[in-house]
């Protein structure tokens, strides 16, 4: 009779005691491999014809002269996912981590570190498949795989193929519920333009085409002050309210994702032209026949300018509205803020 035991929490737990006969002087028993870990096979009573175990239940031998050995177990080297969660990257994205928070595409492994990991990932929509060998040092690892871009958009399967790890065990057989997952590859959003305008006024609205799965996420700067605006339907209108340079910066879709860096769409808003009489303050002068008034126009913009005034009677009522109109000019190409005439002229 022999006990069977395993360390346990610091300490030994017996997990079996067996007995066996054998006619020979010498003996081998069968070992212990369905548990991993330091197993001790401990010879606790002897017994032979003359003297039978069934009678001498008693008799047990000394501890101290007990016949001891060991054994290590080592546990096979096995894989799968944490969870079967499906991730989403973009077109053209590398197949590396996008949140170092997140358990999104982590492998668990058990074993001997060093670990060898092959792994396949299936492009579904062209039925491609290409297989990668990493080799992992601890037992955790989030996939990242730097060297495989996702050039199709579409479902790919991730696949755990094999495990090895540094004692060359065996692997255990990988689960087919933990030893895959899926990946959304969508396209890269885009924003284009409807022109190619580059000069706008106050007022006028831009007009934008959106590629992509709504809703999209825009980004834009007005006079270096950041902005955004959630889009649900394409065409993007947005009516420019103040003057400035207006900049596109970015453009996301998918909740957010794929977001692209947009370089290539700026222009510039323009105030609306204006123009004031005597510097925007009433002015009221007599000439006497022969003498001259100058009547200074300042023209607020962008010149050339061209503005249309007119000579009217004077107001019956002090503060009223002008009479009749006498005759109406139209001045072009002013290149200058500020434009007189004379009355002699008139």
């Amino acid at each position: 009779m022999y006990n069977i035991g395993q360390n346990d929490n610091g300490g030994t737990k017996v997990i079996d005691q067996p007995t066996f006969n054998s006619i020979q002087p010498r003996t081998r028993f069968q070992l212990q491999t369905s548990r991993h870990g330091r197993m001790y096979y401990e010879v606790k009573q002897i017994g032979d014809a003359d003297y039978p175990l069934a009678k001498h239940r008693n008799a047990v031998i000394p501890r101290a002269d007990r016949l001891l050995f060991e054994q290590e177990v080592f546990m096979r080297p096995s894989a799968r996912f944490k969870n079967r969660n499906r991730m989403s990257y973009c077109l053209n994205d590398q197949f590396t981590p996008l949140d170092a928070l997140s358990a999104e595409g982590t492998v668990l492994l058990e074993g001997t570190p060093p670990f060898s990991l092959q792994l396949s990932i299936k492009n579904v929509g062209t039925s491609q498949v290409e297989r990668t060998t990493v080799q992992v040092f601890d037992y955790v690892w989030k996939v990242d795989l730097p060297s495989y871009v996702f050039r199709s958009i579409g479902p790919h399967l991730v696949t755990i193929e094999s495990v090895q790890d540094t004692l060359n065990c065996a692997p255990s057989v990988l689960d087919p519920l933990s030893n895959s997952i899926w990946v959304d590859v969508a396209e890269t959003a885009a924003i284009v333009p409807f022109d190619r305008r580059i000069d706008y006024c106050v007022g006028e609205t831009a007009q934008f085409q959106l590629e992509g799965t709504p809703p999209w996420n825009i980004g834009y700067r007005i006079n270096g002050k950041a902005y955004s605006h959630e889009a649900k339907v394409s065409p993007f209108s947005l009516v420019q309210q103040q003057p400035g340079e207006f900049t596109v910066t970015s453009i996301a879709h998918q909740q957010k994702l794929c977001k692209a860096t947009v370089a290539d769409i700026h222009f510039t808003v323009h105030p609306l032209p204006s123009a004031q009489v005597g510097h925007g303050k009433r002015i009221y002068q007599d000439i006497h026949e022969g003498d001259q008034a100058e009547i200074v126009f300042t023209l607020i913009g962008e010149p050339p300018f061209t503005f249309t005034y007119q000579r009217s009677e004077p107001s019956t009522k002090k503060g009223g509205k002008p009479g009749k109109v006498l005759e109406t000019h139209t001045v072009s190409r002013v290149m200058t803020n500020g434009y007189s005439v004379f009355s002699a002229l008139e």
